[in-house]
This record gives structure tokens, sequence and C-alpha cells, in this order.
């Protein structure tokens, strides 16, 4: 069975980190069904139409994780079993140097960007909200560049 991975003492809570950090990790972390499931799983139904129900159920999330909610601790005990390694790396290796590691990777976002801003956003460390922020602004800079259009050939 695994562990349920309980915020420590030097953990940061969800509805604490920073709001940009929250969204992206939520995003890159949950895909349209799960975050469905999630709020269902707390009783919370949304009535819209089905082509504004995956940004409008992703909002409901991100409202319901600023607050210290029954929601916001389901979310962030999800997101410590699902990252529970990154945070392990995270502790072995301090937070500064694992911090280290993910801002001189370039690599396409995968899953295990959502790993790193979960194990760095919620450090204790000073200086660590600031260095998801960065992680997070890759992220971003990075899904705006897939969009651009290919260059027309000459």
């Amino acid at each position: 069975m695994e562990e349920d991975r309980r915020p420590t003492s030097t953990s940061r809570r969800i509805w604490n980190l920073p709001e940009s950090l929250v969204d992206a990790v939520l995003a890159f972390s949950f895909d349209d069904g799960e975050i469905e499931n999630l709020c269902s799983g707390a009783g919370i139904e949304l009535h819209c139409a089905a082509s504004h129900r995956p940004l409008a159920m992703h909002e409901l999330l991100y409202r319901a994780c600023r607050e210290d909610t029954p929601l916001a601790r389901r979310v962030e005990r999800t997101l410590n079993l699902m990252h529970a390694e990154a945070l392990e790396d995270r502790d072995a290796q301090g937070a500064s140097a694992y911090a280290k590691h993910w801002l001189a990777r370039r690599s396409p976002p995968s899953a295990s960007w959502a790993a790193a801003l979960w194990a760095i956003g919620t450090s204790a460390q000073p200086g660590m909200d600031c260095v998801a922020r960065r992680l997070g602004r890759f992220l971003a800079l990075d899904a705006l560049r897939a969009l651009r259009p290919a260059p027309e050939p000459r």
C-alpha cells in the first residue's frame, strides 16, 4: 500500500503557492477527465456548454486550491502521491541542488516537469518561489513556441 505523503512542517501548502505555479502544476498533472473526477468526487458539479467545460473545470479546481478547502487538501494529497519520487529527490539532494538541475535542463514539457514544479514549489526553502516561477515561465514559453507556425518556405 502506498504511503499517504502528507506535507511536513517544512512543506508549503497548495493554497500558499504562487498562483501561476498552481495553474501550471494542475495543467501539467491532470487531464480533463481527472480534473472532472476530482471536482465531482468533492460534490462539485458544473453545468455549462461542452465546449467550455475543460477550461471551466480547470478554473473551478484552481479556485478551490487557492484556499484551505477539502478539495484543495485532496488535490494536494493526490499531487504528493503522484510526484512522491520528485519530492524524495528534492529532499535527498536539497531544494537548491534539485532546482539547479531543473533550471539547467532543457527538454520538452512532460509529466516530470509537473513533478519538478511541485517539488520546488512546495519547498519551504527561501527563494524557491522565484525558481518555481522561472521554471513555469520556461514551460509557458515552450508551449507558446510550439504553437508558432512554421516559417513559410522561400
